[in-house]
């Protein structure tokens, strides 16, 4: 009995001492720099996963993917040499018959032929294929005047998603503002009426939102909405009217002011200041064709006018 406790006090020793030296013997594969995330059908710069290591010595590598359970779901190269230092391997999410693997976890796995040891690095890459999901919660104002007076210059948009996304605004078919991302859950975005730098022409535009995860999923387009965006705008200017008379119609602007004008030909008639909204303004005494200018900022609408007798 004695002999047997010793035996195994000493088996007990050596085991822990090849434990411990295996502990502090250095690793021949460091310094993993990997694509920690991708989607393989995203069409955008995080279909491919990057994947590279430091080899202390060369060795003559297998490379693959491996799943959870350390089942290998693609070889990357088979009895290739590499040299002492870092080497590279790029790997597209799919298996070796061209699928795309399942969303979850995968490693790279190296077997080192002259070792016969075959390292996991722990960094996992993680395939992530399913896109956020968007509801647009609101669109304020639906009436913008982006000429940066500070009323009315932008519309803000409020939506819920399903997952940590960035926003990004569309207009007319184009994607014009991309913003910050936001957590999972409600977030905003705004536009200024603005396309490549430049204001918009006043009109209508039909906009929505999509979100795009972190691994470059989009989600499908939100609810549309349309924006109307105008600068001042001339509204029931009679097109005949009697010299001399009032004459009532609307001045639509965000500006505290408009200067009103009864143009004819290159001749700029005497300026009216109004404010925006029902105005009564009296007609030319003179008969002819006259232009009803009205003039917001650096912006301006026209309407034509014929005055009679």
């Amino acid at each position: 009995m004695t002999a047997l406790v010793l035996v195994l006090l000493l088996a007990t020793t050596v085991a822990f001492g090849v434990a411990e030296r295996l502990k502090l013997e250095r690793s021949p594969v460091t310094a993993p720099r990997l694509t920690r995330l991708i989607s393989p059908i995203c069409g955008c710069d995080k279909e491919t996963a990057k994947l590279a290591v430091r080899l202390r010595e060369a060795h003559v590598v297998d490379a693959a993917i491996v799943g959870a359970d350390g089942e290998r779901v693609r070889t990357l190269a088979t009895d290739v040499r590499r040299p002492r230092g870092r080497v590279r391997f790029t790997w597209d999410g799919r298996n070796d018959a061209g699928a795309v693997v399942p969303d979850g976890r995968y490693r790279l796995s190296l077997h080192l032929e002259a070792d016969d040891r075959t390292i996991v690095v722990p960094t996992p890459i993680r395939v992530d294929t399913a896109p956020p999901r968007v509801r647009l919660l609101s669109a304020t104002p639906r009436v913008i005047s982006p000429d940066g007076d500070g009323r009315a210059d932008r519309v803000r948009f409020r939506y819920r998603a399903s997952e940590g996304s960035y926003p990004a605004v569309h207009v007319n078919g184009r994607e014009i503002v991309r913003g910050r991302f936001w957590r999972r859950g409600p977030g905003r975005v705004r536009w200024g009426g603005r396309m490549g730098g430049t204001a918009v022409r006043p009109g209508t535009y039909a906009a929505w939102i999509v979100a795009a995860d972190a691994a470059g999923n989009v989600s499908a387009p939100s609810v549309e909405v349309t924006i109307r965006v105008r600068y001042v705008e001339l509204i029931g200017v009679p097109r005949r009217a009697r010299r001399g008379t009032l004459l009532r119609f609307r001045v639509d602007a965000d500006a505290q002011q408009v200067l009103v004008r009864f143009d004819r030909g290159e001749r700029e008639g005497r300026v009216r200041r109004v404010r925006p909204g029902l105005v009564t303004v009296r007609a030319p005494k003179r008969r002819g064709r006259f232009v009803v200018v009205a003039v917001a900022g650096q912006h301006a609408d026209e309407a034509s006018l014929r005055v009679v007798r």
